[in-house]
């Protein structure tokens, strides 16, 4: 089957109603009898349609019989292992044309018919690493790195194939992931009109619309409250370099880390380094908050994202999330490890003589 075949049959199978039949096979052991479960993962429950399906198993056989009008990533779980394998991470795209689905001991999917996968296996995953066979080796870590270089192959490929919900379900992840680039409100542009008729679409488009803080761009003046709990218009002080930490009180990470970064204070902060912590505790647990402040000695700027309702309106979703902003205000890093934080501020600020 071609491209042009396989990728018009894709866009045939996301219009259609019509109920699928799904026949499965575990090929893990000898189960008599188990649970499958299909569900959105990490990703919001509100792009899809059918956030989760749970079929039972027998004699390592099972069945879905679900109706999509666009096709749904899942990730997938067995209920006796849970306990030790909360999801098996990968990239599994049901829709109208999966008629048949197997999954192997390592709980990786291995036969299955549907033509996004096809999709996803011939032409996505190609396209993408433009055949590099390291990239195809590494491609899941690929997807998540922090570099916008998968963003721009991203783009490409939608400008080729703008009614590829892959590439949309994509743009879900990095989003959830990498989040604050504005080349994701870009290439959501660049979808079809079909496309943008979907859920899917128009849940993603909704959530980055929100999105005020972005890379390589000025960081925002946020409405906080501050440690009396009086509402404030953050300003970023002229410093050389600005760390802002989203963290909240009974988050363990976060708590973990804090030491390194008071140090990292200490150390640098009269070279030209501030520290903003921003705290995105629920109304309850504002006396923690401030407990923890007094606690882990956090004596640089706190203010309070209550609720973090100004966190969920940028994809911070993943805590600590830490963002580096240089002395023009503008937002230069994301997420850097505090050992390369380190060796950065070294080489970027001069020494007090």
């Amino acid at each position: 089957m071609n491209k042009i075949a396989i990728l018009f049959l894709s866009f045939i199978s996301t219009i259609t109603f019509s109920q699928t039949n799904i026949s499965g096979k575990i090929l893990l052991k000898d189960i008599k009898s188990d649970t499958l479960k299909f569900f959105s993962g990490t990703l919001s429950n509100d792009y899809y349609e059918n956030p989760s399906i749970i079929v039972p198993i027998k004699n390592n056989e099972f069945k879905i019989k679900e109706a999509f009008s666009y096709p749904q990533l899942y990730v997938h779980q067995l209920k006796s292992i849970s306990d030790s394998i909360f999801f098996r991470v990968g990239f599994l795209f049901l829709d109208n044309s999966t008629t048949k689905l197997s999954i192997d001991k390592n709980l990786t999917p291995t036969e299955h018919d549907g033509i996004t996968q096809k999709e996803f296996r011939d032409i996505f995953i190609p396209f993408i690493t433009n055949n590099d066979e390291d990239l195809k080796k590494h491609f899941f870590r690929y997807t998540r790195s922090e570099s916008i270089d998968f963003d721009e192959r991203l783009l490409k490929y939608v400008e080729k194939h703008p009614d590829s919900y892959i590439a949309l379900w994509f743009i879900a992840q990095r989003n959830k992931i990498t989040g604050n680039n504005v080349i994701h409100k870009k290439i959501m542009n660049l979808f079809s009109n079909e496309v943008k008729k979907s859920k899917l679409w128009k849940s993603l488009n909704a959530n980055i619309s929100t999105i005020t803080i972005f890379l390589d761009k000025p960081f925002p003046r946020l409405t906080l409250k501050n440690r009396e709990l009086i509402d404030f218009k953050l300003e970023i002080k002229k410093n050389k370099f600005t760390l802002i930490d989203f963290w909240f009180s009974s988050c363990k990470p976060c708590i973990a880390i804090m030491p390194e970064i008071k140090s990292l204070y200490e150390k640098y902060k009269d070279k030209g380094f501030n520290v903003i912590s921003i705290s995105t505790d629920k109304e309850k647990h504002i006396d923690l908050w401030k407990k923890q402040r007094h606690e882990l000695d956090m004596n640089w700027e706190n203010y309070l994202d209550l609720n973090g309702e100004i966190a969920k309106q940028n994809s911070i979703s993943m805590f600590p999330t830490l963002f580096l902003i240089d002395e023009n205000g503008v937002l230069i890093k994301k997420d850097m490890d505090l050992n390369e934080l380190e060796k950065f501020l070294k080489q970027n600020l001069k020494q007090q003589h």
